[in-house]
């Protein structure tokens, strides 16, 4: 995300008033770290909450502790496109009241960005999805879905008796090592591809851990560079988006698999 340094002598607080910036802004200290502040609202009374948490962060950027930058679109642009790096789970999209029916005057039932649609075929044999899509047994059979692959911890095996699973339970952070099930996960879909039949690769979102996944089966199986498997599955599942440390392991996978 591009970085702007604020005008010289402009006051640091007028970043806060009016409308959102432009672009994302940054307040120069050298050695400290990263604070993030995103505008939510434009009430009066938003406004005065935002001027007096802006207060205590810049009083800890001057000491020298503190980075302090404004997200390009606010925390709500950045949740949209990096779901995967924010706690707190994205917003649901709400229909067009156009859409709804006069008689439904019940709560809004709407369905996240990435479970919406149904699993992505990457290969003929090999789909990702999420964690919704493998709850959909109508959906499943209607692929030919005969295995699943289930990349959580959290996720349930909907269908057990029905469909064949294997699970690998490892968290979506930053410090999970991924990479020592790649060799597994890679030869439980070419058993499955062998056998005849097609593999759904799932997580939660269907986004960064079943993602990994398969983009280890394209870079192995298909011995391609990690950018090009990237690119092949991004143009197929939008949402995608492997952690900062599951890209890293998925670089060395690369180098040992091209290498040898």
């Amino acid at each position: 995300m591009p970085l702007e340094s604020p005008s010289p002598g402009t006051p640091a607080l007028s970043f806060l008033s009016g409308g959102s910036p432009s672009a994302a802004q940054r307040l120069p200290s050298a050695h400290a770290k990263p604070g993030l502040l995103a505008r939510r609202g434009a009430s009066r009374g938003g406004r005065e909450k935002d001027r007096l948490f802006a207060g205590a962060l810049l009083r800890e950027e001057r000491a020298g502790t503190t980075h302090l930058y404004l997200l390009q679109g606010g925390f709500e642009d950045f949740q949209a496109n990096f779901p995967e790096l924010c706690a707190v789970a994205p917003p649901l999209l709400a229909p067009s009241p156009a859409l709804r029916s006069p008689e439904d005057s019940g709560p809004e039932v709407v369905t996240p960005l990435y479970d919406q649609d149904g699993p992505v075929e990457i290969l003929p044999f090999l789909y990702l999805g999420s964690c919704h899509h493998s709850s959909n047994r109508e959906v499943l059979e209607s692929l030919g879905i005969t295995a699943v692959l289930n990349v959580s911890s959290s996720c349930p095996n909907y269908f057990e008796g029905h469909f064949l699973y294997k699970s690998i339970p490892v968290e979506d952070n930053h410090m999970a090592d991924i990479s020592v099930w790649f060799q597994e996960a890679i030869d439980f879909i070419d058993s499955v591809k062998t056998s005849g039949g097609h593999v759904l690769v799932h997580c939660q979102a269907g986004i960064s851990r079943s993602a990994t996944i398969c983009l280890a089966y394209l870079i192995q199986s298909r011995r391609v560079r990690l950018e090009e498997a990237f690119d092949f599955i991004k143009q197929r599942r939008g949402v995608i988006s492997p952690n900062f440390g599951f890209m890293g392991q998925l670089l060395q996978f690369e180098t040992e698999v091209l290498c040898h």
